[in-house]
């Protein structure tokens, strides 16, 4: 059930204040590795996170988060990088098995073959928002959500770059048959407000993008092969409340069509 009351409420360099409705959708995104893959030892690139409804956000995921790391000293803020107690591990995999909230990741390598016109930056950019629109449908939220609010740490780069994409003409063609304009909002936060929706988006995307990794270092033979990434991201109807892409090989042509993800495996 959508709480009617209690949502989240961001605020803007100039001090101005959003408060979400019960309807709002909480997109809480996050990057792994840099565009141009340049670390020796991380040949990987992505964004991902996860999503909800506002109105579900206390219930669904910052209480359950909030009640697990008191009950198990777990420090905050969360850093996925930095987790190396097995029992801390253990919790988390358990919370993300029983909470139900919308994940996504999209994933490039140095293995991934781009013979496309395009960088990978600009395919996963894109990509991220046609998996968006994807899980909203998935979900069966899409004659629900009245506006989207983007959600990141502010140190990241990506919402200037989704700005500049006009998201919400990319849900509207989503939504064509209801013809509905969604109004998108972004907001960066610092990490150190411990807001459980941003730490919740680091741990998907480092699990998504440490797994392909290790999946190239023939650890697992695939990414479900690694139990972490499978409570993670393919544990909850994986069918519904998850969108996972490592892109392998491109090749796209805008003259001929403008689906990215026809030419994508």
């Amino acid at each position: 059930m959508v709480n009617q009351i209690n949502t989240p409420i961001f605020g803007s360099p100039d001090g101005a204040q959003y408060r979400t409705s019960p309807t709002s959708l909480l997109v809480f995104i996050d990057e792994t590795g840099d565009e141009i893959i340049s670390d020796p030892n991380y040949h990987i690139f992505g964004f991902g996170g996860c999503c909800i409804l506002a109105g579900e956000y206390y219930t669904e995921m910052d209480g359950p988060l909030n009640r697990i790391c008191r009950q198990y000293g777990i420090p905050r803020p969360l850093h996925a990088s930095s987790l190396r107690n097995r029992r801390t591990k253990i919790v988390l995999r358990n919370f993300f098995e029983n909470q139900r909230f919308g994940r996504l990741a999209v994933i490039v390598s140095d293995k991934t073959i781009n013979s496309s016109v395009w960088p990978l930056e600009t395919i996963v950019y894109s990509m991220i928002q046609l998996y968006l629109a994807e899980l909203i449908n998935s979900l069966g939220l899409s004659e629900i959500v009245s506006d989207i609010v983007f959600v990141q740490e502010e140190s990241s780069r990506l919402i200037p770059k989704l700005e500049n994409r006009t998201i919400s003409l990319i849900f509207h063609r989503e939504f064509e048959d209801q013809k509905v304009e969604i109004e998108s909002h972004y907001f960066k936060v610092s990490k150190d407000l411990c807001l459980s929706g941003i730490e919740i988006a680091d741990k998907i995307i480092h699990v998504a993008g440490t797994t392909v990794r290790d999946c190239h270092r023939g650890i697992w033979a695939t990414p479900s092969g690694n139990p972490e990434f499978k409570s993670i991201l393919n544990s909850i109807d994986p069918d519904r409340y998850s969108k996972f892409f490592n892109i392998n090989d491109i090749s796209f042509n805008p003259i001929e069509n403008d689906n990215f993800s026809t030419f994508m495996t």
